[in-house]
């Protein structure tokens, strides 16, 4: 009997999770992850605690989908996942600092606005972006790089637990596994690095996949015109 009474708790806490006000903060990661996993059509973007959510689904079969946002200069392809409904869905910390997503997301091939957003902005050639306003920004914890002192920069990153995550920049010479971050505590993850003083130019490897620091908005084009993030390590 508490078995039944505790199931049915939680997938009414789900259920409830996306008619919740965007403004909700402070689930865990596995209530993201199963919320994530019961989305059953996809709809406008909505913000859940520090995170915004886009989905996308088809009637036609469909193998991939992504999105590139204006705040990384339209550099990074950004993977939707599949959940088990079929639906599409990208999870994106929102960055510090911003308030208001301007995306295109492609579809198989096909570059186009979110159409489950309606709202949208045109540019001179008429081309069509979906924007997202973020109604109030979530508290955040976290601003890459903390800059210690003895040239030291300290690095977080919070997603789920038992991943592997290392930190790749010009002050390790690229090395994807040198420099790996620590869990903390369950998703939050922590690295400090060295550096001399001057511009310096990064990525994460979560799992092997590249990924821009989503708490660092300066994002930088490297020499084969990449995106990367940078930070300025003072003397």
């Amino acid at each position: 009997m508490f078995g039944k009474i505790h199931r049915f708790l939680i997938l009414t806490f789900i259920t409830a999770l996306f008619f919740l006000p965007s403004t909700v903060w402070g689930i865990s990661n596995l209530m993201m992850d199963l919320a994530v996993e019961r989305i059953e059509k996809a709809g406008p973007p909505k913000l859940i605690g520090k995170d915004v959510i886009f989905t996308y689904s088809s009637k036609e079969p469909m193998r991939f989908v992504g999105a590139r946002f204006e705040h990384e200069n339209y550099k990074v392809l950004h993977t939707y996942d599949r959940n088990r409904n079929g639906v599409f869905v990208l999870i994106y910390p929102v960055p510090e600092n911003l308030t208001k997503f301007k995306y295109r997301i492609v579809a198989d091939g096909i570059w186009m606005a979110d159409p489950n957003n309606p709202d949208v902005e045109y540019n001179d050639v008429g081309t069509v972006f979906s924007v997202y306003a973020v109604q109030k920004l979530p508290e955040f914890s976290i601003v890459n790089p903390e800059i210690g002192k003895n040239g030291k920069a300290v690095f977080y990153l919070r997603t789920s637990s038992g991943h592997s995550l290392t930190i790749s920049g010009d002050f390790n010479n690229w090395d994807p596994f040198i420099d790996r971050f620590k869990e903390i505590k369950p998703g939050l993850y922590k690295v400090t690095i060295k550096a001399l003083p001057g511009r310096h130019y990064y990525h994460f490897l979560l799992d092997g996949k590249k990924l821009i620091d989503p708490y660092n908005l300066d994002i930088r084009q490297d020499y084969e015109d990449f995106a990367v993030s940078s930070f300025f390590m003072p003397r």
